[in-house]
């Protein structure tokens, strides 16, 4: 038998805000078409941190005990009877979604935005904060020996900032704003610089996150709490907005130069919000939402394999399994926090 396998499955179940318990947790079984994972590496998202603490998202409800955890990488360990590309043995790195596959967007590719997906960690799905999961086989993507695991678990993040510069078709030599240069923030800029921008500008409220831009040789730091209006920054080609600030898509279409692009990626903690939409209809301007990715991980995994994008530089902090709720404690209460890591 597989020495992995001798080893009881867990996982960290949140049970209630603010309380996540280790607990023995079923063996998972694949089906025809599924792998099941030994999970080495959990990204800690910021969706993590509000279950965490809130026990909700807007009207996404934990009503019943959840594992959380949705950026995932670690070892096949078995394989259902009609899976041929992975075999025990492969690292991998786990895309969350599970679509239907049937349904008008399937069949378009925007699979995203399939009304029937099963999104890994979102209410009442479990996530990946255990030492096994199962996973559909055809989300389930081999990365080369050249990646870590906790490189491999960061491909999810790097997919919504890849698909953020997708969505407004970046061109080489052009220029971006981003604001909000937490994780998400950081490989959206990193995205940006490998699709050939060549000025890039991240901007934060937080010192801390704005001294760890200041080591990114291609990006210029700003400081949103003494420019909030963005005054000192030239017009751009993009913004691509991470940080959810109620007044930030208001105070950044200014900043756009006429037939240019705004990416909203950042969510709204309020869910609504005051916009002066004048500035995009003078300039004719492009806004795209971006909901999650579609097709991003082969081409995530080829970026973060090529050496252009530096997915261990917004590593901060790492925890083991049973020290979860610490893991999300820390994204949530320390801003020099950027990127916590769980190692099961």
């Amino acid at each position: 038998m597989n020495a992995i396998l001798t080893r009881p499955n867990r996982a960290a179940v949140l049970l209630s805000p603010n309380h996540v318990e280790l607990q023995d947790w079923p063996e998972p079984a694949a089906g025809p078409n599924d792998v099941v994972v030994e999970i080495s590496a959990v990204g800690v998202c910021g969706s993590d941190v509000h279950y965490f603490r809130h026990g909700r998202i807007g009207n996404l409800v934990c009503d019943r005990p959840i594992v959380l955890g949705h950026e995932a990488a670690g070892t096949v360990v078995a394989t259902g009877s009609a899976v041929t590309h992975l075999a025990p043995g492969d690292r991998v790195t786990l895309e969350p979604q599970r679509p239907c596959g049937h349904c008008e967007q399937c069949w378009s590719g925007a699979y995203n935005l399939c009304r029937d997906v099963v999104f890994m960690a979102t209410p009442p799905y479990h996530g990946a904060f255990a030492r096994r999961v199962v996973n559909p086989a055809d989300f389930t993507f081999a990365i080369p020996d050249s990646l870590s695991f906790e490189e491999a678990a960061l491909i999810e993040p790097l997919a919504v900032g890849l698909w953020a510069t997708e969505r407004l078709d970046l061109k080489p030599g052009s220029s971006v704003l981003i604001i909000g240069a937490g994780p998400i923030g950081l490989l959206a800029g990193q995205a940006a610089a490998a699709r050939g921008a060549t000025r890039i500008v991240l901007s934060d409220i937080n010192p801390a996150r704005i001294g760890l831009v200041s080591r990114f040789p291609r990006f210029t730091a700003h400081d949103a709490a003494a420019d909030p209006a963005y005054e000192t920054i030239a017009e751009v080609d993009a913004v691509i907005e991470c940080s959810g600030a109620p007044t930030a898509v208001t105070r950044a279409l200014p900043r756009i130069r006429p037939r240019g692009g705004l990416a909203l990626v950042g969510i709204n903690p309020t869910g609504v919000a005051s916009v002066d939409f004048w500035p995009a209809m003078e300039r004719e301007l492009s806004i795209h939402g971006v909901f999650r990715y579609a097709g991003m991980y082969p081409r995530a995994i080829a970026l973060a394999s090529s050496g252009l994008v530096d997915l261990k530089s917004v590593i901060t902090d790492r925890f083991g399994l049973e020290e979860t709720a610490a893991a999300l404690a820390k994204a949530s209460d320390d801003p020099s926090s950027i990127k916590s890591v769980v190692l099961p």
